[in-house]
């Protein structure tokens, strides 16, 4: 029998774990293990998340393992006693709950171990959650495109950057880190391990420190913070070369949102509409939202203000048409104003922030 000391958080770990879905939209089962003083929570799917608490036990070395579904429906609240059976009984404030055990598989069942690394990034909580929180939505969810089912991470002497996209658009993020040893060059982190890194990321201190080590292959990463590991495989392929999507960084300023809150909301407003066309002239700036050939559902000027002498510059009144809901996720991930950088009608919109060199995201245009 298992005595966990910290009910609550071990709970909130596993039932962490067993809603993190693979890229088949599956859940994996919870494969628990004791050594006399720790107990370890796993997901034993491609990508294996591993949690270590303080315990007590009446035997030297046990382990069992059961559908992580099953662990749904178990509440506790902070003061609760759990105890965890080989047999794979829990038992909570003396109820017990028995839950379906899956047989040992050799094939399935992860090692609990992380594996060795030869090369590390060192950066932050805080840090880690910016890049993967504001740069995962864009992540590809057709297994088809299975390269862009990630995020790439690149690193250079003290950056951490992190680009994800489905083709359509493009988050970037970077954050300042450390290396040590040679780090292999487009990694790409495969969307559950995102989920997993930053479900156990959340409620951290984010100057709390963050190791990212890589196995002499290059083919594995482990993520370590606190008293949680992420070990997961790189997506097999090669990621775009994003530098070439997003071209010149002298594109145009035309525009800069500053109410970045109000502009969101506004463009909320019409978040059914399939396409939005935004017209940026030395006078003011339109924008106007259709729903296929049916015609404008709608018109509101946004709070946009915009730079004439960069219109005029560029010779002509700028019309771009959009998706809505990819310009409302660009905002809702941004933090300060945005500056809003077009070269003409058929290239892409580039958004950028203070502080970043590169453009925190990229919309491509519709076609009419």
């Amino acid at each position: 029998m298992l005595q966990v000391q910290n009910a609550k958080a071990f709970m909130g770990a596993l039932k962490t774990l067993s809603k993190i879905p693979n890229k088949f939209g599956s859940t994996g089962g919870i494969r628990i293990a004791s050594n006399g003083s720790t107990t370890i929570a796993a997901w034993d799917l491609d990508t294996r998340a591993i949690v270590s608490f303080p315990c007590e036990t009446s035997q030297n070395a046990w382990e069992t393992s059961f559908d992580a579904k099953a662990i749904g429906g178990l509440k506790v609240s902070k003061g609760t006693t759990l105890a965890i059976g080989s047999d794979g009984a829990i038992h909570v404030d003396g109820a017990i709950h028995t839950l379906p055990t899956l047989a040992p598989d050799a094939d399935r069942d992860p090692s609990l171990d992380a594996p060795e690394t030869t090369a590390h990034m060192a950066t932050t909580v805080a840090g880690l959650r910016h890049v993967l929180e504001n740069t995962s939505y864009c992540a590809s969810t057709d297994n088809t495109r299975y390269y862009l089912n990630g995020v790439l991470l690149e690193t250079d002497a003290y950056t951490l950057r992190c680009v994800a996209t489905d083709g359509h658009r493009m988050a970037i993020r970077e954050t300042s880190a450390d290396r040590y040893g040679e780090i292999p060059q487009g990694f790409i982190l495969p969307i559950p391990a995102v989920r997993a890194t930053l479900a156990l990321l959340k409620g951290m201190d984010g100057a709390t420190p963050v190791k990212l080590g890589f196995t002499v292959d290059a083919k594995t990463i482990v993520i370590s913070f606190g008293s949680a590991t992420i070990v997961a495989r790189r997506v097999d392929g090669e990621f775009p070369d994003w530098r070439q999507v997003i071209g010149s960084s002298a594109d145009p300023k035309i525009a800069i949102v500053r109410d970045v809150p109000r502009c969101a909301k506004m463009i909320d407003a019409f978040k059914g509409a399939h396409r939005m066309t935004m017209k940026a002239s030395a006078l003011d700036t339109v924008l106007a939202l259709f729903i296929g050939a049916d015609g404008p559902m709608g018109s509101a000027a946004l709070p946009i203000e915009i730079d004439t002498l960069a219109v005029e510059r560029h010779g002509r009144t700028i019309d771009c048409v959009i998706s809505p809901a990819y310009m409302l996720e660009a905002l809702e991930y941004s933090d300060g104003p945005v500056y809003v950088a077009m070269r003409d009608d058929r290239s892409p919109m580039h958004l950028y922030t203070d502080g970043q060199t590169d453009p925190i995201a990229v919309i491509m245009p519709m076609q009419r």
